[in-house]
């Protein structure tokens, strides 16, 4: 009896404190809610995004609450095929994802209706859309928040697939809705006039795809937030600005043209950019040729007088960690915003392999930004003799948790599209082929906290490498596997294998039994001409091997290929 008493006491005293528990939290959890603007998004196929296999990435509520942010909670709420008025074939008044837009208790509500209510078995019961319209805005205002309504002008389309009839929406449903707004003192979205001319981003007529939805999303953010996302231009506030060395002016370095160039060892007197006025500025690029060097060490520093220095950046940076564009290097060095008036570049001793020179193409000087564009680059990854296959690089400058878009174009007769659009799961390889005499374009948008910035756009021309520089070395342009030589051996041998590109490489000798004899490379190695000697010993007998036929197989990056060498003893 004792000890059930006691677990009883134990019992209610810990519920006890569970509720108190439970009780003070409660106010975090209703500030939390309070805290977070609740959005419900209410249509029919074109809010669900029905026409998209990605709806789920890119429906306008999903790509409107990437563009509100954190502080919103933003939820579709649209059923394909749905009507306004309560008498269509198919009302949404009838839908559990309507009761449950009513049960989300938002702070604010979009309507986007009256698509589906145009087919004519449905505008039967016109005389209806307005009384219906009306107890729709009332039933959600009768909710605790009483949220904020906003509703939709339809917008157009262009054929009568469906039965949907633009006639109809033009003539009757947008003058309605107008006056709804005007009378129910509700807020008006004009979704039909930004899409009149925008044809291609409709392919069916209809339904916008990812392009379209991502327009709706942008339209309704700016009404709901009272302005449009800000789109930043980079400005390089070094450019045409003069730059010396000692007493000698440098024009090449802030011209503008990759293609002109200044040469510097590691003995070469620093460079100065002199910005003139004082620039707020937090990001600098600088393009280098790319070389059969293997790194890079210098020192980059920034001064309002020019007589005391602030490091920025003192790096020793291996060349294949670089963004590269064919040819082309791009070292980034971004820092806390900071006013500026001069720039100094300065190679470190021994800052260039051997007696070297490093050659630079351009300084660049970003103004400060809420958020860069990124730069981008692509590396060559293998070649057949009708297509080159690249792998493209889109980097970021600066505000890493910013979301990224990519956009392709992929032929010269084609208009971008987007690859990746934002908040996709970009692939850490994105790979191309492209065809000897054609030519595919990207650009990159990146998205954070209202502000958008735009790539430059990058042209990649599908032709024919000759001597690709990578990792110090030339780099072959094809994969391969070289027959052993001398081939009969005894007792070594040397195999030869090219690798156009880094990655891991397993190169393995095999007995006519498909027994595993010999492992010779099984490491991460850079691209380049590869060779490796064979002394003919048997790894798992830990002896010489016997006399016969052998197989040798390279695996690298996807390529296999394997070789028969024969030992006579």
């Amino acid at each position: 009896m004792v000890i059930e008493e006691r677990m009883m006491k134990h019992g209610m005293a810990t519920m006890v404190f569970l509720t108190g528990v439970i009780l003070a939290l409660i106010p975090s959890i209703l500030s939390s809610q309070q805290d977070t603007i609740r959005v419900a998004c209410v249509g029919n196929s074109i809010t669900e995004g029905n026409a998209m296999s990605t709806k789920l990435l890119d429906a306008y509520p999903v790509a409107l609450g990437r563009y509100l942010g954190a502080g919103y909670n933003v939820k579709n709420f649209g059923v394909s095929g749905r009507t306004l008025t309560k008498r269509g074939d198919y009302p949404i008044w009838n839908e559990p994802l309507f009761a449950q837009a009513l049960g989300f208790n938002p702070n604010i509500v979009t309507i986007l209706l009256g698509t589906n209510d145009s087919k004519p078995y449905n505008w039967i019961h016109k005389d209806e859309f307005m009384r219906d319209y009306y107890a729709m805005i009332d039933t959600f205002r009768q909710r605790p928040i009483h949220p904020e309504i906003y509703i939709c002008l339809p917008l157009p389309s262009f054929t009568d697939a469906y039965d949907i009839r633009d006639s109809v929406i033009k003539a009757d449903i947008i003058p309605m809705i107008r006056r709804i707004a005007d009378s129910a003192k509700v807020k008006l979205i004009d979704l039909n006039t930004p899409f009149l001319d925008k044809r291609d981003l409709m392919p069916d007529g209809i339904h916008p795809l990812i392009a379209g939805s991502d327009l709706l999303a942008r339209l309704l953010y700016k009404d709901l937030v009272g302005k449009g996302v800000d789109s930043l231009k980079e400005n390089n506030v070094a450019l045409k600005k003069p730059v010396v060395q000692g007493s000698t002016l440098l024009p090449e370095i802030t011209d503008g043209n990759t293609a002109t160039q200044i040469s510097f060892t590691s003995t070469s007197t620093p460079v100065i950019v002199s910005l003139g006025t004082a620039a707020d500025v937090d990001l600098i690029q600088i393009h280098f040729t790319k070389s059969k060097r293997t790194n890079l060490s210098f020192t980059l520093a920034l001064s309002q007088d020019s007589v005391a220095w602030s490091t920025v950046s003192d790096t020793t940076i291996v060349d294949t960690l670089l963004l590269s564009e064919k040819n082309i290097l791009k070292y980034i060095a971004s820092f806390s915003p900071r006013a500026v008036r001069f720039v100094k570049f300065q190679m470190n001793p021994g800052g260039v392999q051997d007696t070297a020179a490093v050659l630079i193409n351009e300084i660049k000087v970003l103004e400060r930004r809420a958020v860069h564009a990124p730069v981008l680059g692509w590396k060559f990854v293998s070649q057949t003799p009708q297509t080159l296959r690249i792998k493209f690089i889109p980097q970021r400058n600066t505000n890493i948790n910013g979301i990224m878009k990519i956009h392709l174009q992929a032929s010269a007769t084609t208009s971008f599209t987007i690859l990746y659009n934002y908040g996709a799961a970009i692939p850490a390889d994105i790979f191309r082929n492209i065809n000897f005499g054609a030519l595919i374009k990207f650009y990159c948008t990146i998205y954070e906290n209202g502000a958008e910035a735009t790539s430059d756009t990058l042209t990649i021309t599908g032709e024919r490498m000759t001597d690709v520089i990578d990792a110090g070395i030339a780099s072959p342009a094809l994969w391969a596997l070289s027959q052993n030589y001398p081939n009969p051996f005894n007792p070594s041998t040397t195999i030869e294998y090219a690798l156009p590109r880094d990655g891991f490489v397993s190169l393995k000798v095999y007995d006519v039994l498909g027994r595993e004899v010999a492992k010779l490379v099984d490491e991460i190695q850079q691209s380049g001409t590869h060779k490796v000697t064979f002394n003919n010993l048997d790894n798992s007998q830990n002896a010489p091997m016997r006399t016969g036929v052998y197989f040798y197989t390279i695996t690298a990056n996807g390529f296999t290929q394997t070789r028969k060498m024969v030992l006579v003893k």
